[in-house]
């Protein structure tokens, strides 16, 4: 008896790559409402316990966003193909937990960066960085749509932040990252579980198509809902992509959304409160905007599957913009609803455009390392963002030099997502060779 299945026949049931995108999303409500969204829960307490300086304690999460899934995004980009996506995963959950112990028994400056530095290694073994090119792998023709829903899933972190400074009050910042570590675990670990790299090692295609024929296949990867050509494959190596000048306009605009989304995502609660709001208000206000985020998240990555991410990128800077110039010139009670209203767009949009316009442009099978030079990139702005927005507070006491700044500079960035071309098509290769389409 044949125990392999041939590749055509139809699966029963729900496709296996929907389990796995619902345990992703499972996982990033963890990760995003514990640091990422919860993080400037802890903000406060931490700089007022330890004396530090706003700055300083921003340069800690900036050290987070430099090394997860940025500074060590090639490496995962390799070790995603040497040692798999699970594995990985698994490993990366372990020491996630260790990361939040190692934080909450802190008592300088170096620990702290160094807690971070742990942190930062495990975030980028088990989340975005790695769940992106299973994604790509598992679906073709929804690509678009299932980038989104797993932003939408990093949103639905923002749950947890109001629960953050009612544990804080009641326990203390420490007894709650303790607790954090643990459910890392206990959690994250049994979740990794369910992943399985590709589709073609569990005897099924893409999408769960079951009847496809190769030559189907081949043009179900070019072809998009709406009629809409992609641009995939044109790039066959890593060394292609980044001689291709509009790679680099892509992250250019990359790295300024990251300056400005990761600086609010720090100093949102501490600007609130200084606005006059109490903290667990501005903690709700942080929990709106992700929830609003999870419409822009997924609907522009269902756009994406039939429109040009460029466009849709232009949407988000002017979303960005707008919402800067609230928090810097608006004040009293509207200040809140009017900033979730200008900056959900901005907040969720863009996070499925990324992967989509890199697979688009230059092909899946160069996805895992390409996205993670892309996100090492963007290391520059979500680095210097935090830090920036900080001095300025430091220096001026208050944020709004920070604010005006950074809408300048979302639509600054119009400009070069417009300088954003295709990469010139490869021509066939002859059909009696066996190899691949020529650079």
């Amino acid at each position: 008896m044949n125990i392999i299945q041939p590749i055509t026949k139809r699966t029963k049931g729900i496709f296996f790559g929907w389990w796995i995108l619902t345990s992703f999303n499972a996982l990033s409500f963890y990760a995003n409402g514990t640091l990422y969204y919860g993080f400037t829960a802890f903000f406060s307490p931490i700089a007022s316990e330890m004396g530090w300086s706003r700055a300083a304690v921003a340069t800690g999460a900036s050290l987070f966003r430099m090394e997860s899934g940025e500074a060590f995004a090639p490496l995962v980009g390799y070790l995603f193909n040497k040692v798999g996506a699970r594995r990985l995963m698994m490993i990366g959950a372990s020491v996630t937990g260790f990361g939040f112990i190692a934080l909450s028994q802190m008592q300088t400056l170096w620990h702290y960066y160094a807690a971070f530095t742990l942190l930062s290694l495990g975030f980028s073994f088990t989340f975005s960085i790695v769940m992106v090119p299973v994604l790509a792998n598992w679906f073709r023709k929804k690509r678009g749509l299932t980038f989104g829903i797993l932003a939408a899933g990093n949103a639905t972190g923002g749950l947890i932040v109001p629960l953050l400074p009612f544990l804080i009050m009641q326990y203390g910042w420490r007894s709650t990252l303790l607790f954090i570590g643990i459910m890392a675990w206990v959690y994250c670990l049994p979740l990794t579980l369910v992943v399985r790299q590709r589709p073609e090692d569990m005897g099924l295609r893409p999408d769960g198509d079951g009847q496809d024929t190769a030559k189907q296949a081949a043009a179900n990867d070019n072809t998009r809902p709406g009629g809409r050509r992609v641009i995939a494959e044109r790039a066959s190596t890593v060394g292609q992509a980044v001689r291709h000048r509009s790679f680099w306009f892509i992250g250019a605009a990359f790295t300024i959304w990251a300056l400005v989304i990761n600086s609010i995502t720090v100093h949102v609660i501490p600007f609130f409160t200084d606005q006059g709001f109490p903290p667990t208000t501005a903690a709700l206000a942080v929990a709106a905007l992700t929830l609003t985020s999870i419409l822009s998240r997924i609907g522009f990555g269902r756009l994406a599957d039939t429109f040009d991410s460029r466009y849709l990128l232009i949407a988000c800077n002017l979303s960005a913009a707008a919402g800067l110039a609230v928090m810097a010139f608006v004040q009293g009670p509207l200040l809140i609803p009017l900033f979730v209203l200008s900056s959900f767009i901005a907040y969720g949009g863009a996070i499925p455009l990324r992967p989509q316009l890199l697979a688009d442009y230059y092909g899946v099978k160069t996805l895992p390392m390409l996205h993670g030079v892309i996100l090492m990139v963007t290391t520059i702005g979500s680095t210097l963002g935090p830090v920036y927005a900080g001095w300025v507070y430091d220096t001026t006491g208050s944020y709004t030099v920070a604010w005006v700044t950074m809408s300048a500079l979302s639509l600054f960035c119009i400009p070069l997502i417009l300088l954003v071309r295709p990469p010139p098509q490869a021509p066939p290769a002859p059909s009696n060779t066996g190899l691949a389409p020529a650079p």
